[in-house]
């Protein structure tokens, strides 16, 4: 399916929110919108995936037709290393919540996508299959110092180098 990238109308619509103030944050919703409008699920191929709540853990989408769930992830950055096609590190949440995540039985795959803030459009969506992101993929970040806002909380990374994928778009 040949889908429209360009993402414009839906950040403009965000950003006239007075709630939606981290750019961030305003294109992770874009993009996890314009991939229930323009994305069958990659598990059925039905056009059925929809948002959960913000803040859903561990889950972004689902599909209605056959239930499988996916953890969205939206970078300008890009996932892959240009010059050996392997993914960078992702930055992660908590150390300790993606560990809980990791214990659950049905565990998101992941969508990664790429966009251009330029031109706001959709470069590229790459799909990680759940069996692939295990504890071994889990790098735990050093704690905050005692001196931090959050003194103690442990993020982490992702390390997916050595992970197959599948390309979306």
């Amino acid at each position: 399916m040949k889908a429209r990238t360009n993402l414009k109308e839906e950040i403009r619509f965000l950003m006239e929110d007075e709630e939606w103030k981290n750019k961030s944050r305003i294109y992770g919703e874009v993009v996890e919108r314009w991939l229930c409008k323009n994305q069958s699920c990659p598990s059925c191929g039905r056009s059925s995936l929809h948002q959960l709540k913000i803040n859903t853990p561990f889950t972004d989408l689902r599909c209605d037709a056959c239930g499988a769930e996916f953890q969205v992830k939206a970078s300008s950055k890009g996932f892959l290393n240009r010059r050996t096609g392997t993914f960078n590190k992702l930055p992660g949440a908590s150390y300790l919540k993606s560990l809980e995540g990791l214990q659950e039985t049905n565990r998101p795959d992941w969508i990664l996508v790429e966009y251009c803030r330029e031109n706001e459009e959709i470069k590229s969506a790459l799909l990680i299959d759940h069996r692939h992101v295990t504890k071994e993929s889990l790098v735990p970040r050093n704690p905050l110092s005692q001196n931090a806002r959050r003194s103690g909380w442990q993020g982490c990374t992702w390390d997916f180098r050595n992970t197959p994928y599948a390309r979306l778009i």
